[in-house]
């Protein structure tokens, strides 16, 4: 088939191009590069030497519009759009930005077809960040009104410029004291109007005031002073005899703070309003007893109460300490991990390094999560150092899966490779299985070469078998004949023709369909080859005589003489010279 000609690819170019294509812009030169990417166009390989190409003698526009195309064809292919991306980006920091604000627009317009496809790449979202700090007038922030920029300029220099401000006829909502009260300052004193005036102010969604709603607000606005708040909503509550609501919030603020300053304040409340109660009803008990009177209810409410209040009491070491472990999760670990003795602890030491583990991953903030990996790191190699092998597979699995969830393949690569040395002899194949599994979806199969060839000298002789047919499979697949030929013939030494009829009757069906007699001639000699290695094995040899000398005797008393021609037959086997197989038992019509 002849390659297409300039005006047939011209042509292609038209229907494939959205919109008007420029095409005097492809050359006689180009078309060797054009061919290439008609008889491949999935693929970048053409693309990339088709752009290295016009870098070193095309234009700019000319290099612009092969990398336009190529971003279309390959709309996910990170390398060419970062290559298309820093071309335009060179191109605009010689222009003036308010003369070519078009050409602002139009690369602003490049990142955001880029990033609905590579929203994932963290270097093409930078190069999106740069570009929105240069000059640019088109760019969001600046197409609001001129006086929203104003206004919060004014409101920040307020003093110094007061007496121009009256001029300009500013709204007074704007002019707003530099150092005036803080959010905090009059959301205390809100709570302390609402419970001051509380049976007052009603609330509810009939009257438009809830002040629960309120007051949580401000409890999750002002994270470090909702001690204050808390003992407000209670007190609300308290101020209104709603007795079963305040004792509800009191138990919320001691379990959700986060500080002791705003723990003790709560719980002094608390404790306050429970002995205040206690003791009201401790003296209408005494009014009572002096006037003989009976209350078995009253006294009921007063055991309960009394109950209550020792039972807070008792508590709070325990809260305290729930609060130090809510707050402190690192140096409760720390603690616990120092505290106890890994070959003494009852239970499974090794969630608790676990658990750390995730605690670094979920927490903090970015900074936090830059250095966070690190640490990461240590711990795992802390719990890996001088771990049991057979708990060593579970923590190397998610020490690497730690590395691949933050795009570092071939660091969680090397880690399941020093796992395949460190975990027990009944998870080495499980582990060689999974490393491979993982090198083949990042690194693609002839990667994982080597770790076959490792794997086969590493574990047992039945694994062994298992991998090297996984292993001639994967040969065939990237269509490597020979190379699986010598792996069935290696692996052929672990297998008993009698005992593993599965391994040759999978080599046969190779060698009949990729094979050809010569081939087919060369397996059967070796499994007969095989065959007879089994049959003077010394282990094989003495089972045989074990199962020959425990079978029951004959009836008849010939028992010795069987035994003695079974003995004979056998020697005469092992004697027998291996013959070949004719000509005529290979597949007929095989490759010659």
């Amino acid at each position: 088939m002849a390659a297409p000609s300039v005006p047939e690819i011209k042509s292609a170019l038209t229907l494939s191009i959205r919109g008007k294509p420029d095409l005097y812009l492809i050359s006689e030169e180009d078309t060797i590069y054009e061919q290439d990417i008609l008889r491949d166009p999935g693929s970048t390989k053409p693309w990339l030497a088709y752009i290295e190409f016009k870098f070193q003698h095309g234009t700019q526009l000319e290099q612009a519009f092969v990398l336009e195309r190529a971003c279309l064809q390959l709309p996910r292919s990170y390398k060419l759009w970062k290559m298309y991306l820093t071309l335009r980006m060179k191109h605009l920091g010689k222009l003036n930005p308010a003369a070519f604000a078009s050409e602002y627009s139009k690369v602003n317009a490049l990142y955001e077809r880029a990033l609905i496809l590579l929203n994932k790449m963290p270097k093409i979202w930078e190069m999106y960040l740069q570009f929105l700090l240069l000059p640019n007038p088109s760019s969001p922030s600046r197409a609001e009104p001129s006086i929203v920029h104003f206004e919060l300029y004014l409101s920040h220099n307020i003093i110094e410029y007061g007496p121009f401000i009256v001029l300009l006829r500013i709204p007074r909502l704007v002019l707003q004291r530099k150092h005036g009260k803080g959010h905090y300052q009059l959301w205390s004193e809100m709570v302390d109007l609402l419970v001051e005036h509380a049976k007052e102010v009603e609330t509810g969604d009939e009257v438009g005031i809830d002040v629960e709603k309120i007051i949580r607000s401000g409890i999750d606005r002002f994270a470090d002073q909702r001690g204050k708040l808390w003992s407000g909503l209670a007190t609300y509550w308290i101020t209104r005899v709603v007795l079963n609501e305040q004792e509800m919030f009191f138990e919320e603020g001691i379990t959700t703070v986060m500080t002791v300053r705003d723990f003790t304040l709560i719980f002094d409340s608390y404790a306050e309003f429970e002995e205040s109660i206690t003791g009201v009803l401790m003296e209408a008990a005494g009014v009572r007893s002096e006037k003989g009177v009976v209350d078995e209810n009253a006294d009921f409410d007063l055991d309960i109460r009394m109950m209550r209040f020792e039972q807070l009491m008792d508590r709070r070491p325990f809260l305290l300490k729930r609060r130090f472990i809510t707050a402190e999760p690192k140096q409760s670990y720390t603690d616990a991990i120092a505290a106890i003795q890994p070959k003494k602890a009852v239970g499974q030491f090794h969630e608790l390094w676990a658990n750390y583990a995730k605690f670094y991953e979920e927490g903090g903030d970015l900074l936090d999560r830059k250095i966070g990996i690190e640490r990461l790191r240590d711990l795992f190699e802390q719990a890996v150092e001088g771990c049991p092998p057979r708990f060593a597979k579970v923590l190397y699995l998610m020490y690497g899966n730690l590395e691949e969830e933050r795009g570092l393949a071939r660091h969680a690569m090397r880690i399941y490779e020093r796992a395949t040395r460190a975990v027990s002899d009944e998870d080495r194949a499980d582990m060689f299985n999974f490393y491979i599994t993982k090198s083949a979806s990042n690194f693609g199969l002839p990667s994982t070469r080597p770790i076959y060839e490792r794997a086969i000298c590493s574990i047992t002789r039945q694994d062994a078998r298992d991998m090297c047919l996984k292993f001639a499979d994967m040969e065939k697949r990237l269509g490597e004949i020979d190379r699986a030929r010598a792996i069935y013939g290696h692996a052929s030494q672990f297998c008993d023709p009698r005992t593993s009829p599965t391994f040759w009757s999978k080599w046969e069906a190779f060698e009949v369909q990729h094979g050809n007699e010569d081939t087919f001639k060369e397996m059967l000699r070796i499994k007969r080859s095989v065959q007879a290695q089994y049959n003077t094995d010394v282990n094989f040899i003495a089972s045989q005589a074990l199962a020959r000398s425990q079978a029951k005797p004959d009836e008849n008393g010939d028992h010795d003489e069987d035994a003695a021609d079974a003995m004979a037959a056998l020697e005469r086997e092992t004697r027998a010279p291996v013959g070949f197989v004719p000509a005529s038992t290979g597949p007929q019509g095989g490759n010659n």
